[in-house]
């Protein structure tokens, strides 16, 4: 289960770690673009929280469609934890490619695209999710999960 992180305080602009005991180590610059130093009771690394309420993502998600069965349209949610390149393809019980629903740049977050099955026959379909780090070029994630279209 991907875990979310809810984020709704200011970002710090900057940070320097003086010491690494929490409760007894401080650190130095703010928000506020002073030097105060600042005691903390524990320290969360590898966030990049920003203003507002927005989630984040630890890790890749594809979750099952719904509705499914489905008839003629059904939602595919997924979660992306960075600014990635993604691709959703569906295809039939043969592996026959039927549809591209998404093949674009998305920002880090949770997103859906709708599948129709309009004109296609009643059966098995799977759809695949590929995603691609857009700095190292390569594929990060990729999975697959089946749907079934009930006419």
């Amino acid at each position: 289960m991907a875990e979310e992180i809810e984020i709704d305080q200011p970002r710090v602009h900057y940070a320097y770690l003086i010491d690494n005991i929490p409760g007894t180590s401080i650190f130095t610059g703010g928000n506020d673009g002073s030097d105060n130093p600042w005691v903390y009771d524990f320290l969360l690394l590898g966030v990049q929280p920003s203003v507002g309420e927005r989630k984040m993502y630890r890790d890749y998600k594809l979750f099952q469609n719904y509705p499914n069965p489905f008839n003629p349209v059904t939602v595919i949610e997924y979660l992306l934890p960075q600014k990635s390149k993604v691709k959703i393809k569906v295809y039939d019980i043969l592996g026959k490619e039927i549809s591209v629903l998404v093949d674009k740049e998305q920002t880090a977050g949770k997103h859906q695209a709708t599948f129709s099955g309009e004109g296609l026959s009643s059966g098995i379909y799977f759809y695949q999710i590929q995603t691609t780090n857009v700095n190292r070029k390569i594929a990060d994630f990729t999975e697959c999960k089946k749907t079934i279209i009930l006419k």
